[in-house]
């Protein structure tokens, strides 16, 4: 019989040996880099700047797993290899979280097999749903507040026992940083409740449960307010979720009834895997119906085993508000399931370890072995798509060839594997004529396959094309243009330097109009000098000393030159 220690230990060899193939693993082309390259400029560590930002609107409230990155950038380092080790071992982290849970539990309902949490562990851990917050460095967030939950979840259990509030206490702070971590977390706050009042009856002890709801309120009302200081109001995409919902109810009751049936298929049978998931069968519809009927009937069971099971339902309910497609990049996706399945695998397998006689030990073993070696393939396999960006994306567009955003993303990866043709075979369709719609993304990667191709002449006609045709609005093409300019006047005469440079000028008072950015002010001031005109060189070096922030170089400069040409005047 493996002893306590030798499971946790089998349960983290396990974890390196199907995961491996995430430690060298390449970042997301989505989200990702972006989170990346963000890190990379950060400089100190402000908490003020974590935890009350001050900006004017915002969507998500996350501070902790901020923190949580900064470790990434201070400590621990921002390479691929670091970044998919933490997720790792805060996952292996939460599956030996759930094993001390199920260990509990089993005490509770008097299932004395030694090797029920050992199961429950694996299942969590080999299920295939957890693969792609696993993988994608971005999708930390639910693993992080998975692990302040799970935690927040034993010392209920060690309240429950012991009668201490001391466990009660911690156990609430736990779930208020799980709600920092991510927002989903609140839907939580149910389940916190009845299973801290597991062992009360409401009619007599109404005021323990009024506590409980207190102490709930508080925590959520603790989050609001953190927010509201951080944000001084909400973005637009809550606004407009808001107003499909009221403006179409009867539609907005069929895109969550259809949710309903999805997710809850999901959990138990999590395949095909995808990344992007923009639509869903519609008769998941009618599937909804009789899931409700079955969850109304575990809650009024009101057992430990159906309190746990309804907990990890409610989790998935805030990605039910996500089917609008108005807050995240894709209106369903698996790594909403990876907080729910924690809580739903552990109160599933006890209440089939209970209900289900088998004919012998033997054949349940077999089941067993059989099921969590399904999950280790299926998750080691997926494990091995996610290794590189090629074939993570070229998977979701195979299983989603609607997916416009995918196909940017895959022709820009084609592209740097110099397969040009292919890429453009990719962009023609998805490709917008100028217009309202314009995308502009599929001109741009076309820009980079010229310049690839030496044709510099084609990239810079190409960018001043995406900049027309989106009403020069474009700041990538802008800044884009600018380099373009800059490098072609080294390499010319002095009179197609000064043609250059006159571009230069004008695709700088342009960007100067778009983004605001006074620090362009300054340039716009050496440009002018270049071209012979010092007195629109004084008035820019003027404006740029009045609006570049003191404490940029840019500022301190600007005066300086304004003094010399004041001087020989």
């Amino acid at each position: 019989m493996l002893q306590r220690r030798s499971q946790i230990l089998l349960i983290i060899l396990v974890a390196v040996a199907v995961f491996y193939p995430t430690f060298f693993a390449e970042f997301c082309r989505v989200d990702d880099l972006q989170m990346v390259s963000s890190l990379k400029s950060i400089q100190h560590i402000s908490f003020k700047d974590i935890f009350i930002p001050g900006a004017s609107g915002g969507l998500y409230y996350r501070p902790l797993i901020h923190v949580s990155f900064l470790l990434d950038r201070f400590v621990f380092g921002i390479d691929s290899f670091t970044m998919h080790f933490h997720n790792l071992v805060l996952h292996t982290l939460n599956a030996i979280l759930l094993y001390g849970i199920a260990r509990k539990v089993g005490k509770w309902i008097s299932v004395t097999s030694p090797y029920m949490p050992f199961v429950v562990a694996l299942l969590f851990l080999l299920h295939p749903i957890t693969t792609e917050s696993v993988n994608w460095v971005s999708g930390r967030t639910d693993i992080l507040a998975g692990t302040f939950l799970l935690a927040s979840t034993s010392l209920i259990f060690n309240y429950l026992e012991s009668g201490k509030r001391i466990s009660l206490y911690t156990a609430l702070a736990l779930f208020i940083c799980a709600v920092l971590t991510k927002e989903f977390s609140l839907a939580f706050l149910p389940g916190f409740v009845w299973l801290s009042a597991y062992r009360n009856s409401f009619r007599s002890s109404a005021k323990t449960w009024l506590m409980l709801a207190l102490l709930g309120t508080v925590a959520v009302g603790l989050f609001f307010m953190l927010r509201s200081m951080a944000f001084s109001s909400n973005a637009t995409p809550i606004s407009t979720t808001l107003m499909i919902i009221f403006n179409t109810p009867k539609r907005s009751l069929q895109l969550v009834l259809t949710a309903i049936g999805f997710y809850v298929k999901k959990l138990f049978i999590p395949m095909p895997l995808n990344f992007a998931i923009y639509e869903v069968n519609a008769l998941y519809e009618l599937a909804a119906w009789p899931i409700l009927a079955l969850l109304g009937y575990i809650a009024w069971k009101r057992t430990l085993l159906s309190i746990l099971f309804i907990s990890g339902i409610l989790l998935a309910s805030p990605a039910l508000v996500i089917v609008f497609n108005q807050v995240a990049w894709t209106p369903f996706a698996e790594r909403y399931l990876y907080l729910p399945a924690a809580f739903v695998t552990l109160s599933t397998t006890y209440y089939l370890q209970t209900h289900i006689d088998f004919p012998n030990k033997c054949s349940k073993s077999i089941i067993v072995i059989a099921l969590i070696t399904l999950f280790a393939g299926v998750t080691f396999q997926r494990n091995w798509t996610w290794k590189t960006a090629y074939t993570i994306v070229g998977d979701t567009i195979q299983k989603s060839p609607e997916s416009s955003e995918m196909k940017f993303v895959y022709a820009a990866i084609l592209v740097e594997r110099g397969e040009h043709e292919k890429a453009r075979g990719i962009l023609t369709t998805v490709k917008s004529p100028p217009g309202i719609f314009y995308e502009e993304r599929g001109d741009l990667i076309e820009v980079d396959i010229l310049e690839r191709e030496g044709k510099r002449d084609n990239a810079i006609t190409q960018l001043e094309y995406v900049l027309k045709s989106s009403g020069n609005k474009s700041a990538k093409a802008l800044n884009a243009l600018l380099e373009r300019y800059l490098e072609e006047e080294k390499r010319t005469n002095y009179t197609t330097t000064l043609f250059y440079r006159h571009k230069t000028l004008n695709a700088r008072k342009k960007l100067f109009r778009l983004t605001h950015d006074a620090t362009i002010l300054y340039d716009l001031a050496n440009d002018s000098l270049i071209l012979g005109d010092r007195q629109k060189a004084k008035t820019y070096f003027r404006l740029a000393s009045g609006n570049i922030p003191l404490k940029d170089l840019k500022n301190e400069r600007s005066k300086t030159m304004l003094q010399s040409l004041n001087s020989k005047n």
